[in-house]
């Protein structure tokens, strides 16, 4: 094979690997970022049901980690008094209102261990370096002259 040839070769091979890897790359970091992050609500409007819980995240599938306020239109309301967090919603133990409340939530495939979110991160890091890695392999720089 003639020189030219090897070169445009490895820069072909170099190419289609690295657009298959960064399509692999960005649907795995999407996985990773749902198992590692929690999202902020501020201020989200609901009417609560005596006695019913009421969905506070958007979906089935997130979990209400922690609410560090909800306050109806008069005052503020107590924990375990007024109302409760229970799986994706809150318990509200007074009359119907309308209520606005800030919390945390988290998708249900959230990892709790801190080990394992914090180690998560470096698998995006380690398949960057390896697409890179990949990439600079297939060139034959001899050929190019470096």
């Amino acid at each position: 094979m003639e020189k030219g040839n090897t070169i445009f070769a490895g820069i072909i091979i170099a190419f289609i690997g690295v657009i298959l890897a960064i399509a692999l790359l960005q649907s795995s970091a999407d996985t990773i970022s749902t198992m590692t992050d929690t999202y902020s609500v501020t201020n989200q409007s609901f009417t609560g049901v005596l006695s019913g819980n009421t969905s506070l995240a958007d979906s089935d599938d997130y979990k209400v980690n922690s609410v560090s306020k909800v306050v109806n239109t008069t005052t503020t309301l107590t924990v375990s008094t007024d109302y409760n967090v229970s799986g994706n919603g809150i318990i509200i133990y007074t009359q119907n209102d309308t209520y606005y409340a800030d919390y945390v939530y988290q998708t249900d495939s959230y990892n709790e261990s801190g080990a394992v979110r914090a180690v998560s991160g470096l698998i995006i890091l380690f398949a960057a370096l390896a697409i890179a890695v990949f990439a600079l392999s297939q060139i034959d720089f001899k050929a190019l002259g470096f």
